[in-house]
């Protein structure tokens, strides 16, 4: 099934459709995530987060906008994760839930 179809199964309740979008999705959620385990972030941390962003990102995707799903996950990751990264670097505390933790507490 393409994303969007599976979107629209996911919105209908279909939990298993909610798991093969991030299994079908893992690899784009890697790459966004990748960049913040330099940054001393778990990977498993940030997979998580991501896949509370993939929830809310099938809640709030709308089928008749014209862009594809995966592009609309990628840039909510992108969202997600830079905000965090600029919020982290000003005030040294992360806006990711306290589940993410840092492996360098100084950084």
């Amino acid at each position: 099934m393409t994303n969007e179809q599976l979107v629209i199964s996911a919105k209908k309740g279909d939990l298993s459709a909610i798991e093969q979008l991030y299994t079908q999705n893992s690899g784009i959620i890697f790459r966004n995530c990748r960049p913040f385990e330099r940054l001393g972030y778990e990977t498993d941390d940030l997979m998580q987060e991501a896949y509370f962003v993939l929830l809310k990102a099938v809640d709030s995707y709308k089928e008749d906008s014209g862009y594809q799903f995966v592009t609309y996950l990628s840039n909510s990751l992108k969202w997600l994760f830079k905000r965090t990264s600029s919020s982290s670097m000003q005030t040294r505390s992360a806006i990711m839930p306290t589940s993410v933790k840092r492996r360098d507490s100084s950084i």
